[in-house]
């Protein structure tokens, strides 16, 4: 394990001056036109290198200055111009003489920050793009480049200006183009791959820093690649500048956090705190150089803060890869890419320690260190779900194993219990004879109380008739209390009937009957009561046959006639109907009145229950619809109710029909077709 794992860290090792070295290679096949003094010269041989580069010795002046303003400054001549080189608050100019046959066009890669003078006269004063290719002219033609003042942090960086024929500038454009438009087809990938997963197991925190590093990616890809998509696309006029300080700071922060989350327990609360200081004092430093540009120092503290926090972010991957954390190797061997890349080759170009050329031209380094290091932590990411599947699918074979041997303990639990069941059947039979004898217990109350109550109704028809001969005001309060007494013997009738049907003791003596008989026989015993009134009672009746009990269907019919009389308005209108509309035998009767509200016909057939119109009725029991609605369910029917408060109210009743020959059958009667003449 010690040699593998001290061999690791040499191939970490390695990879940082390979990788340079590879890049180095490439930059170096890279054609350039060098300027002497100040002055380069350009034929058809030099262009037949194809694309070149153009370096060498500039006249510098300090400061921002016009083609007007140089004459009156001395020109020095630094060192070449490095690929990459910071030159903030700085002009550089040179003269190049042109002789090709071809036209020639000039292309920067990246112009932030500077304005172009061509032979004195300012070009793209809105701004120079990428895409922008400036013609030149054959003969001789004065370049000059003002670079805005700046704390060299970050900008503003010289990029070596290409110069080639149209279709060379052309076709390297729509190089450009496809390498942003990959990259960004890379990021949205990986965001969704990362949603999804996100969505799939919601504990895994990390995702989201990922899925917040990868947005801000797409951002910086979008505004601020050296191809600027949406900015070519929509026509949008963005600093890159200003995307870059927006949003460079959030990406470094976002690294660490997604380090310190998928790295767990390396570092010490304490540790963790300061690195977060630092990137709060490097972001802090950051828009502070941007803002503040004048101030040179910001943007060396910025510098110095923005190296501490990569090392950390290394050290701390080199800690997670020494206690072997799951995928701290493979992240760390993206991070030294990334660190080799984006950081070190291009310090290596800037300050001439490695030669400048193709390795932003046609490929942007620090883009495609940035997919490489997302690319290990996705790496890291599916190991990671791939350990989690695994692990659940150990879990499956436990829970196989496990399940092999729940029978032999169910079997010993079922014996248990079989004990405990019968505890239990010896405990219920103890509560059915408990409930028999309360079944018992309210059919003795309910035979008590009906014995008085008539004793006391007999007694008070004898004081009734006493009274009347010389005590009329006594004699006033006799018809309320038969009216109470009535009442207690009513609710005792049917609470009694409620118990018997409820224990199934009620017998039914059903047999086939027309139901217009029985309604019509109730309906004269209300005539009193209904002509008292003064209601207007519509009755239409045809034969309908059925099968039933008719001492219990009297009831039903006297209930619904007894509450239509009660509710119905003076004056107002009773329409009975009974007929035989094919397999059904219906019965209705509506009454005009205040009526029942939709909530309160929901539970019109409950028992006790009395809606707000038979609360202010004393003779009302609560019971009457509850009953007759059981005696027509034990007929297999069915009572429904409608009503349109203050206009119609109407109970349905549906019963079984039978065809007339069986009642006739029944009844012995002889068809009148079957007589003879």
């Amino acid at each position: 394990m010690k040699k593998k794992y001290w061999g690791g860290i040499l191939v970490l090792i390695l990879l940082c001056p390979l990788s340079i070295w590879i890049l180095a290679q490439i930059n170096s096949n890279m054609p350039a036109v060098i300027a002497h003094q100040g002055v380069a010269y350009v034929d058809d041989s030099v262009m037949s290198q194809g694309l070149s580069m153009l370096g060498g010795q500039w006249e510098q002046f300090n400061g921002v200055q016009d083609p007007q303003e140089l004459e009156s400054f001395q020109p020095f001549y630094g060192k070449p111009l490095q690929y990459a080189g910071r030159l903030a608050d700085t002009t550089l100019r040179i003269s190049i003489t042109i002789d090709t046959k071809e036209p020639l066009y000039l292309l920067f890669p990246l112009p932030d920050g500077m304005d172009l003078y061509l032979n004195g006269v300012e070009m793209y004063p809105e701004g120079i793009t990428t895409q922008d290719m400036i013609p030149l002219p054959n003969g001789q033609t004065e370049l000059i480049l003002s670079y805005e003042e700046g704390n060299n942090y970050p900008r503003w960086d010289f990029h070596g200006p290409l110069i080639g024929t149209g279709a060379q500038l052309e076709r390297l454009i729509r190089i450009w183009m496809a390498m942003d438009l990959f990259a960004i087809g890379f990021y949205l990938c990986l965001l969704i791959h990362v949603i999804v997963l996100y969505l799939q197991k919601r504990s895994e925190k990390y995702l989201l820093s990922i899925s917040a590093m990868t947005i801000c990616l797409l951002i910086h890809n979008f505004f601020s690649s050296r191809f600027s998509s949406l900015s070519y696309i929509f026509n949008l006029d963005i600093s890159r500048p200003i995307i870059s300080y927006l949003f460079l700071p959030l990406e470094r922060l976002l690294y660490f956090e997604t380090c310190c989350q998928l790295i767990p327990n390396i570092l010490s609360r304490k540790a963790h705190k300061s690195i977060r200081f630092l990137l709060t004092g490097y972001i802090f430093f950051y828009v502070a150089a941007q803002i503040f540009v004048s101030f040179k120092f910001l943007g060396v503290v910025t510098e110095a803060l923005s190296m501490m926090i990569f090392g950390a972010q290394g050290w701390l991957l080199f800690q997670g890869f020494g206690n072997k954390v799951r995928g701290a190797g493979t992240i760390l061997t993206g991070y030294i890419l990334y660190f080799s890349i984006s950081i070190i080759f291009f310090q290596g170009i800037r300050y001439g320690i490695l030669p400048f050329g193709s390795a932003d031209i046609f490929a942007h380094p620090r883009q495609y260190s940035v997919m490489i290091y997302l690319l290990t932590i996705s790496i890291v990411i599916h190991d990671l779900f791939a350990l989690k599947f695994k692990e659940a699918e150990e879990l499956t074979v436990t829970l196989k194993q496990f399940n092999n041997n729940l029978e032999t303990m169910v079997d010993e639990k079922t014996q248990e219990i079989q004990t405990s069941n019968e505890k239990l059947t010896i405990a219920y039979q103890k509560l059915t004879d408990m409930d028999k004898k309360k079944v018992i217990l309210l059919a003795n109350v309910f035979h008590n109380l009906r014995s008085p109550i008539s004793v006391l109704i007999g007694f008070l028809d004898m004081m009734e008739a006493a009274l009347k001969k010389d005590a009329d005001k006594a004699a006033e309060f006799i018809p309320r209390m038969r009216q109470k007494c009535e009442y207690l013997g009513r609710l005792s009738e049917e609470l009694f009937l409620i118990s018997r049907l409820e224990d199934d003791k009620v017998d039914f003596n059903k047999k086939s009957e027309d139901l217009s008989i029985v309604v019509g026989q109730t309906i004269n015993s209300f005539r009193n009561a209904i002509d008292n009134m003064k209601i207007n009672l519509t009755y239409t009746s045809k034969p309908a046959f059925c099968h039933i009990d008719v001492f219990r269907m009297q009831q039903v019919v006297e209930n619904l006639l007894d509450n239509a009389v009660r509710y119905c308005n003076h004056g107002g209108d009773i329409t009975i109907s009974v007929s035989q509309p094919g397999q059904h035998v219906i019965f209705s009767i509506a009454n005009t009145g205040k009526g029942i509200n939709e909530e309160e016909q929901k539970h019109i057939f409950e028992r006790y229950y009395m809606n707000r119109i038979a609360n202010q009725n004393q003779g009302s029991t609560g019971l009457g619809l509850y009953l007759s609605n059981e005696i027509v369910l034990r007929h297999q029917g069915a009572l429904t109710v409608k009503s349109v408060p203050n206009e119609l109210t109407t109970f349905t009743v549906t019963l079984p029909a039978i065809n007339s020959q069986a009642y006739l059958s029944e009844k012995h009667i002889i068809p009148p077709s079957s007589c003879m003449h």
